[in-house]
């Protein structure tokens, strides 16, 4: 009879505590309980001087994306170690499959240039809403504007 290994089954006791010794030395791997309440879009280590946020584009030639790229975001790299993670690397990017075979990519941008676009977009709301409810009319004219009367 000769002694010769199986292939597949269970593995010898040796193998399996190999396995579990090199799990527990990696560095990049952080046991998540299966009932936690956190969410695969958690970015646990993120730079602050940066805002991130995850893009997805069903659009053929890329346009979502490239909208953001004008505006100033970049894709993050899987080096720069934000999700924690290695499970969502693709190659140069950090991207997380959908459910219906689409990916979010996890894309950031200068958090100084985030704040810019935010201020610029409350003050066109802010003009939009001294517009509607700022209205004065002619004294002169018929009737008056009074959004806050009560009926």
């Amino acid at each position: 009879m000769t002694t010769e290994k199986k292939k597949g089954g269970r593995p010898t006791k040796e193998e399996s505590l190999r396995r579990r010794k090199a799990t527990e030395a990696r560095t990049d791997f952080s046991r998540k309980s299966l009932n936690s309440k956190t969410s695969k879009l958690d970015l646990p280590n993120k730079d602050p001087s940066f805002h991130y946020t995850f893009v997805k584009d069903i659009s053929e030639n890329g346009a979502k994306l490239e909208k953001y790229k004008h505006a100033g975001y970049s894709f993050v790299s899987p080096e720069e170690n934000v999700t924690g993670s290695s499970a969502y690397d693709f190659g140069s990017l950090v991207r997380i499959p959908e459910s219906d075979g689409g990916f979010l990519y996890l894309m950031k941008q200068p958090m100084k240039w985030y704040l810019q676009d935010k201020q610029e977009y409350h003050d066109s709301i802010d003009k939009t809403e001294e517009a509607l409810f700022g209205y004065k009319s002619d004294p002169t004219s018929y009737g008056d504007i009074n959004l806050n009367a009560k009926v």
